[in-house]
């Protein structure tokens, strides 16, 4: 029988390192190089309540042990416990390792110091007011130019208390760091494997960070450990290519192991390491998923007329439903089909353009057009314009700037279609409930599916209109119409104004005060324009003073909209916050980066990320609900909970990255985060209260 030397090297391990870790043997005790020690999170135990150790390995230099696959040669550590009756352990928590090249042979290893985590869980029927003793038998091999075994019977003894289980003060820092070593599991990742012959590519769909990037398989035989791994570049992320072992059976062992960035996942809060198991993905569940997520699309779509920054625009539209109810139910049929076609190709549109830019490599979600000054100051104008129309300072025959006046009035197919167009404009600054989750999982879609989940918002949102076009019967839950209509048309303009002040708002957070009072400017001139159409511009004057008129307008209304987009181009962007920031509810927010939300943690903290932003009326509401809750207050300053905030209101890549790490396009997103470092972090729906948020505070 020929044997390889990578195996030949296994084997004669496997025989020394049963030899010298026998009972009694305890050669190499000035040799081992590895000085360990075991610690405790807790101070003591409490019955029925888990708790953590680590076992710390101070290696040499030059020296290094091994992971839980070894790679080529080698023996990873063991840990035998003797406890009493009644105890269990987790399984260890192995830190991510690095790759050792020994001789043509590659090992999977660590160097320097380490951290092995194990989890305990006592009994419930423990005696309170007694110790327990825990003892440890560790085996290792530590290798440089020989390898050696090493051992070392290492024990905990703690008191067992009724209200035990509270954290060692003095250990906080050694849980930190070995918390800080561990790979992040990502069960969410969109990772598809593919075999060709003897050759297995990961296509990973995350963005691909800079640096060298390595895979560790868990399981020994599946992976050659020497073989090269090649990293491409794709449209939504990178292919990892890796040598497939002759030995290697997937069906029955999947693919699991550690992905290692030389610069860290920045998409993960800088993460080195992501732990990542193919174990449950099937052809299937991507199937069933996007069955789902198109339901979840559609449902969203209904609940987002409730929202505030849609219902303006669609309570004109239903008031020119009610003017024809009777008069005309054909022309309102035709009309419900227009709105719905408008709202249905806006998303499409929409929902292109941002596949479109993120195959190009932007990093862009759901509303990115708002986080444009320029579209944030178009649309703040044409709802101005709008008001104005609807306050009857002015009328206007077919065109987008009357659609309010004509879907009030009854109007043309032409402003039933822009009105749906409208619609998905205001409407994409709100995510309702059921469409986060939907947003994300189509971007991480094929360009088809994606597309089909857009749809099905949309579809959603313009069902109600269609219905009430198509079934004259719904409009006895419609008021009769009379001369209400025409106050409650002018009514209307209220809310179109208080948008405007709004999306005012956003703007000076965007580009600053210059640009903002530019933007008045422009409204002044905009509003001098409507006087003068509405006054000389109408058939009952002249034809001479209505080209007067008319010109007049032209002038304005190009003169303000020019000076408004050299005003806002020269503006740029508004002049960042330097730090923490305290909001209206007085609370002290930190900017958002990965490196600080790690930082925090490290610390032993919880951290409550809030990603938001200025354009986002879910957002601010969530804000006020949650944080404008005195017991919600209170909870987070007693748990010493850290608050980061990451601002979307202009474009920003990082902050696009994490909301993708947790398969959403958009904001609002609201994550707690443990303090404890390998625990998963929570996320909260899309729309909050004060009793969610304190649900989800419970435990950390």
């Amino acid at each position: 029988m020929v044997v390889s030397k990578k195996h030949f090297t296994t084997l004669g391990l496997l025989l020394v390192f049963g030899l010298f870790t026998s009972p009694g043997y305890s050669a190499f005790g000035k040799e081992e190089h590895v000085q360990a020690t075991l610690f405790s999170e807790a101070s003591s135990i409490a019955p029925g309540k888990s708790f953590w150790v680590a076992l710390r390995m101070k290696i040499d230099p030059e020296w290094h042990s091994y992971w839980i696959n070894p790679g080529d040669t080698g023996l990873g550590t063991t840990l035998q416990w003797s406890m009493p009756a009644g105890f269990r352990t987790g399984t260890i928590q192995w830190p991510f390792p690095k790759r050792i090249d020994v001789s043509s042979l590659i090992s999977f290893a660590y160097e320097g110091e380490i951290y092995l985590l194990q989890e305990i869980f006592p009994p419930q029927n423990l005696d309170v007011n007694k110790s327990v003793t825990l003892s440890v038998q560790a085996n290792w091999l530590v290798c440089h130019e020989i390898c050696l075994p090493g051992a070392a019977e290492l024990s905990l003894t703690l008191p067992v208390q009724a209200t035990g289980g509270q954290p060692e003060p003095s250990n906080a820092a050694v849980f930190a760091r070995a918390r800080a070593a561990l790979p992040i599991p990502v069960p969410k990742l969109d990772v598809a494997q593919k075999i060709t012959g003897k050759t297995l590519i990961l296509s990973i769909n995350t963005v691909m960070p800079p640096g060298k990037i390595t895979f560790f398989p868990e399981i020994p035989g599946q992976i050659s450990p020497s073989g090269p791994q090649t990293v491409t570049r794709t449209s939504k992320g990178f292919d990892l290519e890796m040598k497939v072992e002759d030995t290697a059976d997937f069906s029955k062992n999947p693919l699991k192991g550690v992905l290692v960035a030389e610069s860290g996942f920045e998409a993960f809060e800088g993460a080195k390491a992501l732990q990542i198991d193919l174990m449950t993905r099937t052809e299937g569940a991507n199937w069933a998923g996007l069955v789902a997520a198109v339901f979840s699309a559609f449902v969203g779509g209904m609940i987002l007329n409730l929202m505030p920054c849609v219902f303006p625009v669609l309570s004109i539209k239903i008031l020119g439903f009610v003017r024809q109810s009777e008069s005309n139910p054909g022309e309102v049929r035709g009309q419900g089909l227009l709105f719905g076609a408008g709202v249905l190709s806006s998303f499409l549109l929409l929902a292109g353009l941002l596949l479109f830019f993120r195959a190009g490599g932007e990093h862009l979600g759901w509303g990115f057009q708002l986080q444009s000054p320029l579209v944030v100051a178009g649309l703040a104008i044409l709802f101005f314009a709008i008001g104005l129309n609807l306050m009857g300072v002015f009328e206007v025959g077919t065109s987008l700037m009357g659609l309010g006046a004509k879907a009030g009035s009854g109007g043309g197919r032409m402003e039933s279609f822009f009105s749906g167009v409208l619609a998905t404009l205001v409407a994409t600054p709100c995510t309702a409930p059921f469409m986060g989750s939907a947003l994300g999982f189509a971007l991480s879609q094929p360009a088809a599916g994606a597309l089909l989940i857009f749809a099905g918002i949309g579809i959603g949102m313009a069902t109600p209109y269609v219905l009430l076009s198509f079934f004259p019967q719904l409009g006895r839950f419609l008021p009769k119409p009379g001369a209400w209509m025409e106050s409650f048309k002018q009514w209307m303009a209220f809310p179109l104004f208080a948008t405007v002040i709004w999306l005012l708002w956003v703007l000076g957070l965007q580009v600053g005060v210059g640009a903002l009072v530019a933007l008045l400017v422009t409204f002044l001139a905009i509003a001098m324009a409507a006087w003068i159409y509405g006054r000389w511009g109408n058939p009952s004057r002249t034809l001479r003073t209505q080209w007067i008129a008319r010109i007049a307008v032209l002038v304005l209304v190009l003169g303000g909209l020019g000076y408004a987009h050299v005003n806002l181009k020269a503006a740029g962007t508004a002049v960042e916050e330097g730090g923490n920031h305290t909001d209206a509810y007085g609370q002290i927010w930190e900017p958002y980066s990965p490196e600080r939300v790690q930082a925090l943690r490290a610390e032993g903290r919880s951290v409550y990320v809030d990603f938001t932003a200025a354009w986002c009326a879910t957002c601010q509401v969530n804000k006020k609900l949650v944080f404008g809750s005195e017991e919600v207050r209170a909870k987070i300053k007693e748990l010493n909970v850290a608050l980061v905030r990451g601002d979307w209101t202009r474009r920003d890549p990082m902050i696009t990255q994490a909301l993708e790490s947790f398969d959403r396009a958009g904001v609002p997103l609201n994550v707690i985060y443990g303090k404890n470092s390998g625990s998963q972090p929570k996320v909260l729906p899309e729309v909050l209260t004060a009793g969610i948020v304190l649900d989800s505070l419970k435990g950390l």
